[in-house]
């Protein structure tokens, strides 16, 4: 039986201290069964007095990255797709004025 995952999750993960824990934290992320492109994680430090927020940031960024191109494709495929309907808009009303044109 194939199950079909079609729910967005928001995975809420509060972090203090945890450099050394971090790299399993999103090992064990990447490995879930779930898709991927249907989880959000937030992560909520506090006070840390490690290396906690270099490495949640370096693991980060690599995703602050994709979103944004993916981002900007999806803004580049709207505009086009807008710029297409009012060229087809256009040619129509260039088509009607040709018509009023020929009658008159």
């Amino acid at each position: 039986m194939q199950v079909t995952f079609t729910d967005e999750i928001l995975i809420l993960t509060p972090i203090c201290n945890s450099e050394t824990l971090l790299r399993h934290y999103f090992e064990n992320l990447c490995s879930l069964a779930y898709p991927h492109r249907l989880i959000s994680v937030v992560l909520g430090e506090d006070s840390s007095n490690d290396k906690t927020l270099q490495v949640n940031c370096s693991r980060l960024v690599i995703v602050v990255v994709v979103v944004v191109v993916v981002v900007m494709v999806v803004m580049v495929i709207v505009t086009l797709a807008a710029l297409m309907s009012h060229i087809k808009q256009w040619r129509g009303s260039v088509q009607t004025i040709d018509m009023v044109q020929t009658i008159v």
